[in-house]
């Protein structure tokens, strides 16, 4: 049991034995083939990030340029072959 996911990646890639990860924050390494799935299913959350403002905010240009650069941030999943869970 670890505090972190982080935590968990970490002693999965030293062959400390598996880890529930978050396939997003695995993405890097899973491309790499430094971790991989042992099953092809994994468990929709629902859980996110979500980005709210004002939709007549005087900011709202540089809050929609913001989220912009957030999403081009964030790496594609390495595992396209996975089948999501929903509960």
């Amino acid at each position: 049991m670890f505090d972190t996911l982080d935590q968990g990646i970490s002693a999965a890639q030293q062959g400390l034995g598996i880890s529930v990860v978050d396939l997003v924050l695995a993405s890097a390494d899973l491309a790499a083939g430094r971790l991989v799935t042992p099953f092809k299913h994994a468990v929709a959350t629902g859980d996110g990030y979500y980005m709210t403002w004002l939709k007549a905010s005087p900011k709202a240009r540089q809050m929609h340029k913001l989220r912009e650069f957030l999403l081009g941030q964030v790496p594609p999943l390495a595992c396209k072959d996975i089948n999501y869970l929903y509960g």
